[in-house]
């Protein structure tokens, strides 16, 4: 696997072969243009490439080392409707640890605006939630608003657009498998446009880091 680590530019140790997810949607690479200031632990490098189809039984997103960690405090996705589905879209955020793909905590219920056709960049205040990471982890959207089985959405955009970090997974939340594993996609391994923010509740983060590109 690959882990991004919080710095000017992430730094990604490979330790594991990638599992394979089929079935992309078209390709329309494009920049994601973040406007955010905050401190984050950053995989992809701004461009929206495809996206999965995505199930609402797993959970899609990124593996971060977060070292000394602290609460998690924001995440920011990039996601698209595909012409396929109105929101507002219903999902849970899921927290587990990479090593042994059980759950840190869960955040149940949450909405992401409409993006039936249009980009539209989810920004979420996770302070309130109490949820305490550190070390390995893996963040991921689980998508609940489905316009049939294996299409569900907010559908996260990925980056497969070489150099590729590998931070990409995707968790059978069933059988608590893949958090270790990074995805492969017909196009190549991937990240998913998904961006955390560690240590900003209440205060001045603690941890130095960018949100520049890490490619």
């Amino acid at each position: 696997m690959r882990k991004c680590y919080l710095s000017l530019v992430a730094v990604c140790l490979v330790v594991a072969a990638p599992v394979f997810a089929a079935d992309l949607k078209s390709e329309i690479s494009h920049p994601a243009p973040y406007n955010s200031g905050r401190v984050a632990f950053v995989c992809d490098d701004d461009l929206m490439d495809s996206a999965f189809y995505q199930d609402d039984v797993s959970a899609y997103g990124n593996a971060f080392d977060v070292g000394a960690g602290g609460p998690l405090s924001f995440i920011e996705f990039w996601h698209y409707g595909w012409f396929t589905l109105q929101g507002p879209y219903t999902y849970n955020l899921q927290v587990l640890d990479e090593a042994t793909c059980t759950s840190i905590g869960v955040v149940e219920g949450l909405e992401a605006a409409d993006a039936f056709d249009h980009d539209e960049l989810e920004e979420e205040d996770l302070c309130a939630y109490g949820i305490n990471v550190s070390g390995a982890i893996v963040v991921g959207v689980q998508s609940l608003s489905c316009a049939s089985p294996g299409d569900c959405y907010p559908d996260v955009y990925m980056d497969f657009t070489a150099p590729v970090n590998e931070c990409g997974r995707i968790v059978d939340l069933a059988t608590g498998t893949g958090c270790d594993t990074p995805v492969q996609s017909s196009s190549g391994p991937v990240d998913f446009l998904l961006r955390i923010t560690v240590d900003e509740c209440g205060g001045t983060p603690t941890q130095e880091g960018s949100w520049g590109s890490v490619k």
